[in-house]
């Protein structure tokens, strides 16, 4: 009888950051990068640290505006590339994207 894989499950926190493309006159767009991530071995362990990294981010007063279940994060509208996003997720970077050429 074949084990059980173990899922593991992480807490990640997403940082944008402007890329610029100088086709067509030049550009901006969002890339995002994984600052910080941890693992856990249950769903709920993760979303009790999910909680705490929230309950943190109001404490320094920055607050992720939009809170689901498994996902918080601010789009940021100011200007490209700064939006943020903690998420629970069992694959870790799963979100990271950078510089992709133009076509």
């Amino acid at each position: 009888m074949a084990k059980k894989k173990r899922r593991w499950y992480y807490v990640s926190y997403y940082e944008e950051y402007p890329i610029y493309e100088p086709a067509e006159g030049g550009y901006y767009y969002a890339g995002n990068h994984c600052q910080v991530t941890h693992r856990y071995g249950s769903l709920k362990r993760a979303r009790k640290a999910f909680k705490t990294w929230l309950k943190e981010f109001e404490e320094y007063h920055q607050p992720l505006p939009k809170v689901c279940k498994n996902v918080a994060y601010d789009i940021g509208t100011d200007y490209v590339g700064t939006g943020r996003t903690l998420r629970i997720e069992t694959v870790p970077g799963i979100q990271n994207r950078g510089y992709v050429p133009y076509e």
